[in-house]
């Protein structure tokens, strides 16, 4: 043999047992594996020497027969097996080994097999690692996947839903709208309609009971408008006080129907907080007849119509019509020529009498504004002061009145020292709970060096809708200051007996629609008695307003009414008519006021 033969046999040898890998040949009888030779590696594996394992079969060996049997399989195919095998002996525990079998040939009739195995638990142990670790970053992912999913759905709710009513928002409605007006137009879907609401007083009703409550009272208002409608239509709250609805597929009378069935679903109680409360709504109407081609038009006119309903009175709807849109320009037109008017003092006041009934004494004015506006003539309250209102002016006109009132009053009292006189001024519930109204009212007296008692000033039924402790405050301080308060057109509001007790007004008026037929209806006869002794037992005077018959007089003075004012007496008079009245004109009644 020779010497690099030789040499490259050592090698082999040498590589063969020091292999980390088991290595061997086997012979294959009828129903066993006989170990011919085999490495370090594997004898180390079987717990026995390499000597000693030469001439073993697998059996003798301990190898469990399941083994036995999967060894033999492999050996008799001839091949490598597919999947690693999972081992379990005694002494290495449980391992998994890769078997790669190659035939050698035929030796003494028995089948010759070198094998090589190789044992790959830690392999099968990093790949278990690996999988545990995909299968928690799958979940994480997924995890991840879901929370992104419900962020996507809450800010597309936040987005297209009011997050007070869970209703619908202004975003929402619009598209939805946009698509109807498309398929409108397009021909390829029916009529459709939409209402417009803004609830009638909610700010009073938010006011005084709160904000909490008066989110619990939009929720219930946003409940009863989806329960009274179908599937397909929308309702959709736009903030504030105000809703809006599309009915789809709905002609003019159903659409009718719907505002009508609204009203009737809003007047039924709230309960809020152990209150029971009745709600109103305006309702602006408008069909898809109307002919508008963007959704903002129609929301503009809907929302025109409603104010229009308001205007007219509370809890009706109105639809639209175009003639509507002219008067709202007329009306922004009028509200900047009343910021003109007060900003260059336009207007004027007019005095009504009041009188003692018993006799007809003089002994105050009603302080009433009126304008002489450059266009439209003369107009009175009626025509200006809802607008004064919506629009914040009221607060300027009501200052306006208070120091011309005072301002005249002086006048009077200087020119006719004898006489005995009080001035009526009314005030808005905005001025009223406006901040400073008791220093304006001292500065105003101050100013024309009036004393207290001689003012009188009117607030309606609607301010004691306002938080109790908020009007106390101010009615405290005016007190203090030492003017009167009238509480006027009782009984046309929110009449509060309980609160009426301890309200320390000077003076009560009875509404005119009350006196009107108090000759003819017994039952208002009654009314009108009835509060005039509760006046005279709370310490007030009654009045009574919109005297117009001798009859009327003759049934206040049997009721013990005490004062009155109306047209029997006098209209509103200019200021020099009302001079005229106090240098002794013989009958009020003479004098031709407007």
């Amino acid at each position: 043999m020779s010497k690099p033969f030789s040499e490259a046999q050592d090698t082999l040898r040498s590589f063969y047992d020091s292999a980390s890998v088991m290595m061997g040949t086997v012979e294959l009888n009828t129903d066993d594996i006989l170990h011919i030779s085999d490495n370090r590696a594997a004898a180390t594996f079987f717990d026995i020497t390499p000597e000693a394992m030469q001439g073993k079969t697998a059996r003798a060996m301990g190898v469990p027969e399941e083994y036995v049997q999967l060894w033999l399989r492999a050996y008799r195919a001839s091949v490598t097996s597919s999947e690693p095998i999972r081992f379990d002996y005694d002494h290495v525990g449980k391992v998994w080994l890769k078997v790669t079998v190659n035939y050698i040939g035929l030796s003494g009739g028995c089948q010759r097999f070198l094998y090589v195995v190789d044992d790959i638990s830690d392999l099968k142990a990093s790949e278990r690692a690996l999988q545990k670790a995909h299968d928690r970053l799958d979940a994480q992912v997924s995890e991840r996947t879901a929370e992104l999913k419900a962020a996507n759905y809450r800010l597309r709710h936040a987005a297209y839903y009011d997050a007070l009513t869970g209703l619908p928002n202004r975003l929402l409605f619009t598209n939805r709208l946009t698509h109807a007006l498309e398929r409108y137009q397009q021909g390829s879907a029916l009529d459709f309609a939409v209402l417009f609401m803004d609830l009638d007083h909610f700010k009073v009703i938010n006011d005084s009971l709160g904000h909490p409550a008066g989110d619990a009272l939009l929720v219930a208002v946003g409940e009863r408008l989806a329960g009274c409608m179908r599937e397909a239509d929308t309702v959709a709250r736009f903030g504030g006080d105000e809703f809006a609805i599309l009915l789809e597929h709905c002609d003019a009378v159903r659409a009718t129907e719907v505002a009508t069935r609204m009203q009737t679903v809003l007047t039924q109680p709230f309960r809020i907080k152990e209150r029971v409360f009745t709600l109103s709504a305006s309702v602006g109407l408008l069909l898809s007849e109307s002919g508008h081609a963007r959704a903002q038009d129609v929301l503009r006119d809907a929302d025109l119509a409603m104010y229009y309903a308001k205007a007219h009175r509370s809890g009706r709807y109105e639809v639209f019509d175009s003639s509507m849109r002219e008067g709202a320009v007329r009306r922004l037109e009028l509200e900047a020529d009343l910021r003109v008017a007060l900003q260059e003092q336009a207007l004027s006041l007019h005095f009504q009498p009041i009188v003692r009934l018993d006799d007809g004494h003089l002994m105050g004015f009603e302080a009433l504004v009126r304008w002489n506006h450059p266009k439209n003539g003369f107009l009175t309250p009626d025509a200006f002061i809802s607008l004064a209102e919506e629009t914040g002016l009221i607060i300027e006109l009501d200052r306006y009145v208070l120091r011309e009132a005072c301002g005249q009053l002086a006048r009077w009292r200087a020119e006719f020292p004898r006489t005995e006189l009080n001035m009526n001024v009314n005030l808005s519930s905005q001025q009223f709970m406006h901040e400073g109204l008791v220093q304006e009212v001292e500065g105003a007296l101050l100013q024309h060096g009036l004393s207290p008692r001689n003012l009188n000033l009117e607030i309606t039924e609607s301010l004691l809708m306002h938080p109790i402790a908020s009007v106390d405050v101010v009615v405290e301080q005016l007190l203090a200051l030492g003017v009167g308060l009238c509480l006027d057109d009782f009984g046309t509001g929110y009449s509060s007996l309980g609160y009426l007790r301890r309200f320390p007004a000077r003076v009560l008026k009875i509404d005119r629609g009350f006196v009107q037929d108090i000759d003819v209806d017994e039952k208002g006869a009654h009314l009108v008695e009835a509060v005039v002794m509760m006046a005279h037992k709370l310490d007030m005077r009654a009045v009574a307003e919109g005297v117009e018959t001798e009859v009327q007089l003759a049934r206040l003075r049997e009721l013990g009414c005490e004062y009155g004012q109306g047209y029997l007496f006098a209209k509103p008079l200019t200021t020099e008519q009302a001079g005229l009245l106090l240098a002794g004109t013989p009958d009020v009644k003479d004098i031709d006021g407007a």
